[in-house]
């Protein structure tokens, strides 16, 4: 979307900061009252469909053409809406595997597996498609995946799926936000921008500030997520022997360590070796943090999962819009040692709850 309002719209850079915020906001929003609906007990096959009905039209109006005003107007409220599935799916995966009494934290990860081949696939399938027939053919593969998956979603959602609400309990469906609920989704939010910071300064850092070949951001790219998807997968079984929040702890180091390192790379081969550490930091968090946040739930699956889904849309947020300020300052270096920091601070963050977490471990394991 950031190509099409620059290079098609003919729009200055501060154009997809003012998108990408309104997308974010209208999410975070959503997020919240949809999660809210989920544990109220309303259908979830409902509640997935406006998303998929909403992406579907956002696609067709992109495949006819608007302006900026009207891509302010009409596609950002539609693909915002499109995002709440996110946190409708993993609401339900978690429902779904308590309900079938399927292994939680790895069906998670299963979840989060397919999330990231999700991102391998689609960046491949849009800028290939774009690079050989333009950027209307990448919208109208779009409207392709939407009706796709509207299929899907006929075949695979059950039928009045509810999660079954304690309506009884007044205090726990219009209780607050508790205090560590909010410390861990701090936390996420800072791994999502440590991630952002980097993937979005990577590709000018590396070909234009290091002089690395045209190759190496994609290669960068291509690596970390080959390894981040096995990793997602072997996260659980750390989960399972040594706690969420102590592999979180070694995940936000490996990324403060990762990020250094990034700033002295020089040569290809560092890159990928770099690259694989990436993919392993990232994994260890992907794998481990929707569940560390379920874990804070209280009664209240949806509301948790849909701040988790929040956090991350804020931290791609503020990496995306921090990219730039800081870019024009320091340079894509500066937002790589930015990337450390916010690593550093997610460290802090999961590190508050040591006392609570650990306690809860130990007795789980009694």
């Amino acid at each position: 979307m950031g190509y099409y309002i620059v290079t098609d719209l003919k729009m200055s850079p501060w154009a997809i900061s003012i998108y990408t915020v309104i997308v974010t906001v209208i999410s975070v929003g959503l997020n919240k009252s949809f999660g809210n609906l989920i544990d109220s007990g309303v259908d979830v096959r409902r509640l997935l469909f406006i998303s998929v009905f909403s992406f579907c039209c956002a696609s067709v109006i992109l495949n006819f053409g608007v302006g900026y005003h009207w891509l302010i107007v009409l596609v950002a409220p539609l693909f915002a809406l499109a995002n709440s599935s996110l946190s409708v799916m993993y609401t339900f995966g978690r429902l779904y595997a308590e309900r079938h009494h399927h292994d939680v934290q790895r069906y998670n990860a299963f979840l989060r597996m397919n999330t990231s081949t999700g991102w391998i696939i689609g960046p491949s399938i849009a800028f290939g498609v774009l690079g050989i027939w333009g950027i209307q053919a990448s919208f109208l593969v779009s409207l392709l995946l939407g009706l796709l998956w509207m299929i899907v979603w006929a075949i695979a959602i059950p039928d009045e799926f509810r999660h079954a609400a304690n309506t009884t309990n007044k205090s726990t469906l219009s209780g607050s936000i508790s205090f560590k609920l909010r410390i861990a989704a701090v936390a996420c939010m800072c791994f999502a921008a440590t991630n952002i910071l980097f993937t979005a300064s990577m590709p000018i850092y590396l070909i234009e500030e290091v002089g690395l070949p045209e190759f190496t951001p994609g290669m960068s790219f291509a690596i970390k997520c080959i390894v981040e998807i096995p990793v997602i997968y072997w996260a659980t079984y750390l989960a399972k022997r040594w706690g969420d929040q102590n592999v979180l702890k070694f995940s936000a180091l490996l990324g403060l360590v990762v990020m250094l390192l990034m700033t002295t790379v020089k040569t290809a081969p560092m890159l990928a070796a770099y690259a694989v550490l990436e993919g392993v930091y990232y994994g260890l968090f992907a794998g481990t943090a929707v569940g560390f946040m379920q874990s804070f739930a209280n009664g209240r699956m949806g509301r948790a999962t849909s701040i988790y889904i929040s956090s991350l849309f804020v931290g791609g947020m503020i990496g995306t819009v921090s990219v730039g300020v800081v870019a024009s300052i320091y340079g894509f270096i500066g937002s790589i040692y930015l990337a450390a920091i916010t690593a550093c601070m997610a460290f802090v963050a999961v590190t508050c709850l040591k006392y609570s977490i650990g306690v809860r471990h130990t007795e789980r394991s009694e």
